[in-house]
């Protein structure tokens, strides 16, 4: 590849080993490039308070149970397979416990993975968001792939097991 003139904008790395008592550990920190356009968008509705308020689109993939007609409990367990999907302005940013997770794709208590109905993230972009982006509590070994996160308060990607 060749270029005409220089880039825009500089991608730099660091890198750095530390020796703990017992052994060497080296780390890399470097931005990539990302393309945060998709086809398919999922947008928190713009109004004019919205950047005061951080206030945006939410996706919750979680449990359910309740009492049919009989009384009979019933019990439903959600699964979500998100891929190549734009999130625009996801989440919404609380100062409550954090119990009252907002994040912009929320999975909660789905346990163990199933391989039958898989849920997953791939090569997704989320920008500008008001919440952590992607959110895991007491969902296991849930595949996050590929993505791009760009401008969002708190993390980027928050794995928590035990909690509800």
């Amino acid at each position: 590849m060749t270029l005409n003139s220089n880039l825009k904008y500089d991608h730099l790395c660091f890198s750095e080993t530390l020796q703990n008592s017992h052994e060497l550990n080296s780390y890399e920190i470097c931005a990539a490039v990302g393309l945060l356009s998709r086809n398919i968008k999922i947008i928190g509705s713009s109004y004019p308070k919205q950047d005061s308020d951080l206030y945006g689109v939410r996706v919750i993939v979680s449990d359910y149970s309740t009492l049919n007609i009989d009384g009979v409990p019933l019990y439903y367990k959600g699964f979500a397979r998100v891929s190549n999907a734009e999130f625009v302005r996801p989440g919404q940013f609380s100062k409550a416990s954090e119990d009252d997770n907002k994040f912009g794709i929320l999975f909660s208590n789905l346990g163990e993975y199933n391989t039958t109905r898989p849920s997953y993230v791939r090569n997704c972009a989320f920008h500008n968001g008001y919440s952590v982006a992607i959110g895991i509590l007491n969902s296991n070994s849930i595949p996050i792939e590929n993505n791009v996160i760009y401008r969002t308060i708190d993390y980027s990607i928050l794995v928590k097991k035990g909690h509800s």
